[in-house]
């Protein structure tokens, strides 16, 4: 069986667009990546009021994304508990969606609900994302807000 015979047979072109597509990509947000910048986070105030189970919290994150998409970048809370020894294991993910991109702005959002009592250490983590992919460590791009 022939490169070519197998490429039909398992549906690659035999032009390689999509990797040629994802190469490209890969090479465009790693060129702007570090210019990303974090205008604003709004989220609720642990100083000023408790946290309620069951109550809807609202999280909006603004970021200057240059010269991207906001398809290309990904948004979400990481909600953690500390195992002893201190190391700390992920117990939810919460994804934001994006409300609007205007020029270089996008504005992200999410609706965090809190479903158990106890400690929560949560960060907000951008990361690169295209569906392309075949999974998100594929191109480990990150930064923490």
């Amino acid at each position: 069986l022939s490169i070519t015979d197998f490429s039909l047979r398992v549906g690659v072109s035999s032009d390689f667009r999509k990797a040629k597509y994802v190469a490209e990509w890969k090479r465009k947000v790693n060129r702007v990546w570090d210019s990303i910048e974090v205008l604003s986070v709004q989220q609720f105030d642990l100083a000023k009021e408790q946290m309620t189970l069951g109550k809807d919290y609202n999280i909006v994150v603004d970021l200057d994304i240059d010269a991207l998409h906001h398809t290309d970048v990904g948004v979400e809370l990481v909600i953690a508990d500390q195992e002893s020894g201190g190391r700390m294991k992920i117990k939810d993910k919460l994804s934001f969606t994006c409300e609007k991109q205007e020029g270089s702005v996008a504005t992200y959002v999410a609706k965090f609900i809190p479903n158990r009592a106890g400690i929560y250490f949560a960060g907000i983590r951008i990361f690169a994302t295209n569906e392309n992919l075949p999974h998100r460590q594929d191109f480990a791009l990150v930064k923490w807000i």
